[in-house]
């Protein structure tokens, strides 16, 4: 059994490509997960994440996840990716709130922690509004890259979306984010914004 999914592939407002994706193979008793994430800013390169983990239910609602992650920067800033070890959950906690949280080790002692938590509001059988939330902290600073030890990076947002089929939706919404900590005054160094906000618009997809 298998199946494929893009919970986002959006134009952001500022000209960025950005999605988030993944697919799994397997049965009620383990799946491979493949998951990626990134975003392609005009201008700016792209950023993105690849990740194959082995999922095991322990419960009806919950997988722990365990497998490997490579990071892409093709910022033009000469960064070279990153690779990962990976462990996490994910799964649907109380009231419906579908939660996922990954803890990471990289080389040279870094760590990164992600959470994100989505929500589904019904508001007709074909018409959804889905509020979203996401964190990442660090574990120690990585100056090269701009990242500061700490809670480095919040988002969160809202996106309306109407269900032509249940396997595919366009969707419109609105994002914000923001850098925090040591994060935030490596980027207020660069000269770059620490916040940011915009409109957004893309596809749902799944088979």
């Amino acid at each position: 059994v298998w199946m494929v999914s893009a919970d986002r592939l959006e134009w952001q407002q500022g000209d960025t490509l950005a999605w988030e994706g993944r697919a799994w193979f397997g049965h009620d008793h383990g799946r491979l997960w493949l998951r990626s994430e990134g975003e392609r800013e005009q201008g700016h390169g792209t950023e993105a994440s690849i990740e194959a983990l082995w999922g095991k239910p322990v419960n009806a609602w919950w997988d722990v996840l365990a497998g490997v992650r490579h990071d892409i920067a093709n910022d033009g800033r000469g960064h070279d990716g990153q690779d990962w070890l990976a462990l996490g959950v994910q799964g649907l906690a109380p009231y419906k709130f579908e939660v996922q949280a990954t803890a990471y080790l990289g080389s040279g002692g870094r760590s990164m922690l992600e959470a994100e938590v989505e929500y589904e509001l019904l508001l007709t059988n074909r018409l959804i509004l889905q509020p979203r939330a996401e964190m990442r902290l660090y574990g120690r600073d990585d100056v090269a890259r701009g990242i500061g030890a700490g809670l480095s990076e919040t988002s969160a947002g809202l996106r309306m979306r109407y269900e032509i089929r249940r396997e595919f939706a366009p969707y419109v919404g609105y994002e914000w984010s923001s850098k925090h900590g040591r994060t935030a005054d490596f980027m207020r160094a660069a000269g770059e914004p620490t916040h940011d906000q915009g409109w957004v618009a893309g596809l749902r997809f799944w088979f």
